[in-house]
């Protein structure tokens, strides 16, 4: 062995034991294994010369040393990558395992070109030892290729690290490496390179004491690198290389001395355009501050934060400056330090917090809702404009921020104040939710929710919020309201309709007994005593026809005479005789608008519709009280009005007496018939109802409040007319019963009445046809001959098969001059509309006595109207 074969022995025992040792530092740091396998390149490197540099070793134990220690060389050159990135901190590019397969994949190829011989092809002797040569192949391209994109990766690395390190540390660990690892590399490469290229191998050396060199380098760099000591001058330095904040010393005239690293960022200027310039000069024109910095030599500290700094680009970049004044030994001002922060990110976040501010103060604003907020201290932080106008809260109120002062103005405005406040103070203490309904004395109603305000998980105080449901509650009310009246109109339409049907035979009934009645008066002297028997029989059944007509009444079946009058005038001329009804206790007023507007209905009806009323409303104030009259024009717009009314104008007579008022239960029935609170006898329960049906026929409607021990009010709309006020002129009746000789055709589905009604008109010297239904009498009229053989038909109005008013159109087509009368205890629509007969229409209601058709057959036959068609 000669001299460089043992140089290369201890070298390669020294990077064993290097190695070694700083795998002993911590056997369990991937770093530590990494760092030694860097080591053990040199340590593989270094095997071969040991006994290839030596002058008497064979060509083929040269080939062998020179394979194995070709791993080495081969590899060494990723690891100069990893070593530079590791210790640089490019932590991004470490991650990468595209980095791990360039720096591995191809040192391995590369040494399978190695073993194949594609790499060095042939050994030749030197005068140091034996050394290879390049293979005529395309591997030594690779292998340069791979070697020079390493040193070039390595440097770019380097360099960008020098140059983006912010402190003096940074710097000198990128020397440290560049020095020790990538220079002697660099040469050594060169230089082998070289060598083979000119076949001048005594650069060979060079290589070797490079590649001896770099061992040191490797101890170096890693004791530099982990035990570097930091002064306090390198500490300080590296402080002001890597602090965030823009820092500028200034001279005693205000120009930049010194800028680091962020003041260079800040202001997009390099280090030598920063300095001598006038640090004002940085700053939009700003007088205030240019006085106080003409002042900073007076001041020892100062702070400004609404500044905004033009850079080298023209960008306004809002800051904020602290100011200290440099003084030396004798205490004289030398100059200024000035640390400028860059406040983008805060006004950005200043400016979004205000624009949340007050898109959540809109929103509060813009809500139907009024909302109060109060602290633990019981303080008002916040309340929207809608809680003040709410609670009606003038401004210098809520300004004071005192809720005592606040409960004790609102209190003022419930209906149960005490209740209220009990709730607030309870809720200030306690961390749940509450719901409440709210009731004002002026009848306002609102619902109140209340919560626990959170900051931090603990209670910071209470948020209150007022909503107003008076309307919602109205219509739920006006709704409970309107179904009920559709369920009584659905129930009192039933009832009227079976009442109506009862009526008709009832009154067919009614109307034998009166007939014969009359009859057998005629033939009884008037000093017979049967005579009054048989008048107590007519009584009965007068009585009896009154009660049909109540029920006819109530289900909007019997027929009325509507005229157009003024109620006004009725209730004056229906005063004296409703004050002798209610008696002295009772007191009558009646409060009547001047200019009310006319109504059309049926005069009688209505009256008996206000005496109905006047006589409960007595009976309901047993010891005295006041009755009271009132009308008023009103006017109904909108869909789904009180009642099912179309919207118009209206007269509204108004019945109220301050009486023993009405139970729920009793308010649920009092339209129905026979529905009594009298005592036994005393009442038939027909006055209400009846009542009920006479406005309805009139399009009209009635309702009521009532409560208990407060009093009852009905309220009775009829709609307004435009057409004149007729005057009722009274006609006078002759007392002698009319007779005639035309002739007459009776058409009646029932026999008895048929019989009497045939009977009275043979009396009075008619000649008659009867006819049992609508068929028959088609044929006898088909048998009478001559188109004015037959002049009046007297016709049942409900009949099966065929009712009235089809009967009397057929047999008018053919006798036109006929006329017709009507007869009937229940129309059912067919001659009426809701029972207000047509122009044209004559009709007898049923009962009627003798006399009554008599009289009515004459008035037919001597008028000019051909009625039915």
């Amino acid at each position: 062995m000669n001299l460089w074969s043992w140089i290369y022995f201890l070298a390669m025992l020294f990077y064993l034991s290097l190695a070694g040792f700083v795998v002993h530092k911590n056997t369990r740091s991937l770093l530590n294994w990494l760092c030694a396998s860097f080591i053990l390149c040199f340590a593989l490197w270094s095997f071969g010369p040991i006994f290839i540099y030596s002058s008497n070793a064979p060509k083929e134990i040269a080939r062998i040393f020179y394979t194995i220690n070709s791993p080495g060389w081969i590899f060494f050159g990723g690891f100069l990558i990893w070593f530079a990135l590791l210790f640089t901190r490019n932590k991004r590019v470490l991650k990468n395992p595209l980095f791990y397969a360039f720096i591995f994949l191809t040192p391995i190829y590369l040494f399978y070109l190695q073993l194949s011989g594609d790499l060095t092809q042939d050994y030749i002797r030197t005068d140091f030892g034996w050394t290879y040569v390049w293979a005529p192949t395309w591997g030594p391209v690779l292998y340069y290729f791979y070697y020079g994109l390493c040193m070039l990766v390595t440097l770019g690395v380097l360099y960008d690290y020098m140059k983006k390190a912010q402190s003096l540390i940074e710097r000198r660990q990128a020397k440290v490496i560049f020095i020790s690892v990538f220079l002697p590399v660099f040469i050594g490469t060169v230089s082998n390179f070289i060598a083979h290229r000119i076949h001048y191998y005594k650069l060979i050396p060079v290589e070797n004491l490079v590649t001896l060199g770099l061992a040191g380098g490797i101890v170096f760099a890693i004791v530099k690198l982990r035990f570097l000591t930091i002064t306090p001058v390198m500490a300080a330095s590296n402080i002001i290389s890597t602090m965030s904040d823009a820092l500028f010393l200034l001279d005693e005239k205000g120009e930049v001395v010194f800028a680091n690293k962020a003041a260079e960022d800040l202001s997009s200027c390099s280090q030598a355009e920063l300095k001598g310039k006038p640090f004002y000069g940085f700053f939009e024109s700003n007088q205030n501050f240019q006085c106080a910095l003409g002042d900073l030599s007076k001041t020892r500290h100062m702070s400004i934060w609404d500044l905004a700094l033009a850079n080298k680009e023209g960008m306004k970049i809002p800051v904020s400056l602290t100011s200290s004044t440099l003084r030396d030994a004798s205490g004289e001002v030398v100059g200024n330090v000035c640390i400028l922060r860059d406040m983008t990110e805060r006004v950005r976040s200043e400016k979004d917090l205000r624009e949340h501010e007050a898109l959540l103060k809109a929103t509060l604003e813009s809500t139907a809702e009024g909302f109060l907020v109060v602290n633990h201290e019981g303080k008002i932080t916040h309340a929207n404009q809608r809680f003040m106008k709410l609670w009606r809260i003038p401004q210098e109120l809520l300004e004071t921020k005192d809720d005592e002062k606040l409960l004790a103005f609102v209190q003022q405005q419930l209906e149960n104040p005490e209740a209220f406040l009990e709730k607030v103070r309870e809720l200030y203490g306690s961390s749940r939710e509450d719901f409440e309904t709210i009731h004002f004395k002026d009848g306002r109603i609102y619902e109140r929710y209340s919560c626990p305000l959170m900051k931090e998980g603990e209670i910071a105080g209470r948020v209150w919020s007022f909503r107003d449901i008076t309307f919602q509650v109205k219509a739920e009310e006006d709704l409970k309201k309107s179904a009920e009246k559709f369920q009584l109109a659905q129930k009192m339409d039933a009832i009227g309709k079976f009442a109506g049907g009862v009526a008709h035979d009832f009154n067919n009934q009614l109307m034998v007994i009166m007939g014969y009645c009359g009859f057998l008066m005629e033939q009884i002297d008037s000093k017979d005593p049967r005579r009054h028997e048989i008048r107590e029989i007519q009584i009965a059944a007068e009585r009896s026809s009154q009660l049909t007509r109540q029920l006819l009444a109530f289900g909007r079946r019997q027929m009325v005479a509507l005229k157009v009058f003024e109620m006004n005038v009725l209730l004056q001329d229906m005063e004296n005789s409703l004050r002798t009804l209610l008696g002295e206790a009772v007191q009558l007023t009646l409060e009547l608008e001047p200019d009310l507007w006319k109504v059309k209905a049926d005069p009688s009806l209505m009256e008996q519709v206000i005496i109905n009323l006047a006589v409960n409303a007595r009976d309901a104030m047993p010891n005295g009280g006041i009755l009271t009259l009132r009308t008023e024009n009103v006017v109904i717009s909108g869909s789904g009005v009180e009642g099912g009314l179309r919207a118009g104008p209206y007269v509204m007579i108004k019945v109220a007496d301050t009486g023993i008022g009405m139970s729920e239960e009793v308010k649920k029935h009092i339209m129905e018939p026979f529905f009594s609170t009298k005592p036994k006898g005393r009442g038939t329960g027909l006055g209400l109802s009846t009542s009920y049906g006479i406005v309805k026929q009139a399009q009209g409607d009635i309702e009521f409040e009532s409560e208990l021990g407060k009093g009852t009010t009905f309220k009775i709309y009829l709609p307004s007319s435009e057409e004149p006020v007729e005057r009722l002129i009274a006609q006078k009746r002759s007392l002698e019963i009319p007779r005639g000789t035309e002739s007459v055709l009776v058409v009646e589905d029932e026999a008895a009445v048929l019989r009497v009604a045939s009977a009275v008109l043979k009396r009075q010297g008619y000649r008659v046809w009867e006819a049992l239904g609508p068929s028959q009498a088609l044929e006898i009229a088909a048998g009478i001959g001559g188109e004015e053989s037959l002049d009046l038909l007297i016709t049942d109005v409900v009949m099966p098969k065929m009712n009235g008013r089809e009967l009397g159109r057929i047999l008018q087509t053919k006798r036109p001059k006929m006329k017709v009368l009507y007869i009937s205890g229940y129309t059912d629509d067919v001659i009426d509309r809701h029972g207000i007969l047509e122009p044209g229409i004559f009709f007898l209601q049923k009962p009627f006595s003798p006399d009554a058709l008599a009289f009515k057959v004459r008035e037919v036959l001597n008028s000019r109207v051909n009625s039915g068609s």
